[in-house]
């Protein structure tokens, strides 16, 4: 099912067409083509959170590249545990890569590593972080860091 399922994604994708331009405050971001305006509206509200939750996020985005956000299918939630744990259906993923010339402060690596931000509503909304690179721009320390906030509007 699932070698079915990866080249009707990959159709999907291509017949989506180009990303659009998103903006949250602080930060330019692609979206995904063809998004309705309520996705718009919801994708770019999440984003808008994660700016307040991760100041330090738009302070350094100039040192990220490749900035995309997107909505994940709820079987994401399913498989990454986080249905389970925090009730999540659909999610939204802001994903961008560290520049391998980035200038961050001293004890930051992750140069060259590519960083997520799920962010969904459910039980428990909040953003939800893998990498340890990521949660400093959230201020935390550590891997799959959870912070709650606000986002009951995803689902």
């Amino acid at each position: 099912m699932l070698k079915r399922m990866i080249p009707a994604m990959l159709v999907a994708a291509v017949l989506a067409g180009a990303p659009t331009p998103g903006r949250a405050e602080g930060i330019n971001v692609d979206f995904p083509a063809n998004l309705s305006e309520r996705d718009k509206e919801v994708m770019t509200g999440a984003l808008q959170i994660l700016m307040l939750k991760c100041p330090d996020l738009p302070k350094y985005w100039d040192q990220l590249s490749g900035g995309t956000a997107a909505f994940l299918p709820s079987f994401v939630a399913e498989n990454s545990g986080l249905k389970k744990a925090r009730g999540w259906g659909r999610m939204v993923e802001l994903t961008a890569t560290v520049k391998g010339d980035a200038k961050l402060p001293k004890g930051w690596d992750g140069w060259n590593h590519t960083l997520s931000w799920r962010m969904g509503g459910g039980e428990k909304p909040g953003i939800f972080i893998v990498k340890p690179q990521a949660a400093r721009f959230c201020g935390k320390t550590g891997s799959d860091v959870s912070i709650d906030a606000p986002l009951q509007f995803i689902d």
